[in-house]
C-alpha cells in the first residue's frame, strides 16, 4: 500500500511558473545582463509581490542583484502597461531619477533594473519626518519635470477639471471657478500618474528615486504635483500642513520652469476637496486616468 504521508512532492509555486514561462529561452541573456561572464546556472529568483497583471521579483546572480518586473497578464491593458514602463525607463535612463534599466524583452514583456535594496530602503524612507519627506519629494519632482518629455497645450485648470464629470464633486470646482480660470495649463508632460509613496525609494546616498511607471501618460504639467500633494496629506494626516509646505518649498527651490508652486497648491487643494466632497472611499478614490 502506498504511504502518502511519506511522499514528499515538491510543487513549484504558481509565480515560479509565470517567471519561467516569461524568461523562457532568455535566462542566460538575463544572467549576463545582471553579471557579465556568467550564465543562468548561478541565477536565483525570489518573489517580492505578484498580481494578475505582473510579477515582481529579486534576481540574484552570484553576488549581484537586480529587480525583475514581468507583465504576463492576458489583457491588452497589460501589454500597454509594459510598454509604458519600458518607454519611461528608457526615456529617463540618464536622469538619475529612476533605477537604471539593465535589460528588457518585448516578446517576454519584462524589464530588469538595477537593484535598490528591498525592505531596508523603504523603511528608511518611512522613517523620514513629514518635512523631510515633503522636501525630498518636491525636489525630485522639480528635477523630473525638467527632463520628462513635454508638448504644448493651452487652456486652464477650470476647464480641465470639469472633464472629470461625476468622478469628483464639480460643485466644489464651480465654486473655485474664478481662481481656476486664472491658472493656465503650461503644456503637457509625461506624468507618472501614480501617487503611491511606496514607489519612491531612498538610496544609500539619501537621494529619492521612483519606480513603477506602468500608469505613465501625458497629462497637464503639474499633474504629479497634485497627486503627491494628496498623498502627503493622507500619509501625514496630523502634520499635513508641514508636509505640503515643505513639498512646495522643495519644489520651488529646484524648479526652473514656468510652473508656480503657489498656483499648483491652489489647484491641488481644490481638487482634494472636490474628491473628498464626492464621498469616495480612499480605496475607490479618483483613478486619475
Amino acid at each position: 500500500m502506498l504511504d502518502l504521508a511519506s511522499e514528499h512532492v515538491v510543487v513549484a509555486p504558481p509565480w515560479r511558473d509565470r517567471v519561467s514561462l516569461g524568461l523562457k529561452g532568455k535566462n542566460n541573456a538575463v544572467a549576463r545582463a545582471i553579471a557579465r561572464d556568467t550564465d543562468a546556472r548561478e541565477m536565483t529568483v525570489s518573489l517580492i509581490k505578484q498580481s494578475a497583471r505582473s510579477v515582481c521579483a529579486q534576481v540574484d546572480v552570484g553576488e549581484r542583484s537586480a529587480f525583475l518586473k514581468l507583465f504576463d497578464g492576458s489583457e491588452q491593458a497589460d501589454r500597454k502597461a509594459y510598454m509604458r514602463e519600458k518607454i519611461s525607463l528608457l526615456t529617463l535612463r540618464d536622469s538619475g531619477l529612476v533605477p537604471r534599466l539593465l535589460a528588457f524583452s518585448d516578446p517576454g514583456q519584462f524589464i530588469i533594473t538595477e537593484w535598490i535594496g528591498k525592505g531596508q530602503v523603504r523603511d528608511r524612507l518611512d522613517r523620514l519626518s513629514a518635512e523631510d519627506t515633503g522636501d525630498k519629494l518636491g525636489r525630485w519632482l522639480a528635477r523630473y519635470d525638467a527632463v520628462s518629455p513635454a508638448e504644448s497645450a493651452c487652456g486652464n485648470w477650470y476647464s480641465y477639471l470639469n472633464r472629470f464629470g461625476s468622478e469628483i464633486d464639480l460643485q466644489a470646482v464651480e465654486t473655485a471657478q474664478d481662481l481656476l480660470l486664472e491658472i493656465p495649463l503650461c503644456g503637457r508632460s509625461l506624468a507618472r500618474n501614480d501617487a503611491a509613496l511606496g514607489n519612491f525609494m531612498l538610496t544609500h546616498k539619501g537621494d529619492i528615486i521612483a519606480c513603477d511607471f506602468e500608469a505613465a501618460t501625458m497629462r497637464p504639467r503639474g499633474w504629479d504635483y497634485l497627486q503627491l500633494y494628496r498623498a502627503l496629506i493622507l500619509r501625514f494626516a496630523d502634520r499635513a500642513a508641514d508636509a505640503v509646505e515643505a513639498f512646495a518649498a522643495g519644489y520651488a527651490a529646484e524648479h526652473k520652469g514656468a510652473l508656480i508652486a503657489d498656483e499648483l497648491n491652489v489647484v491641488a487643494g481644490i481638487l482634494f476637496c472636490a474628491e473628498a466632497v464626492a464621498g469616495r472611499k480612499d480605496r475607490e478614490a479618483l483613478a486619475w486616468l
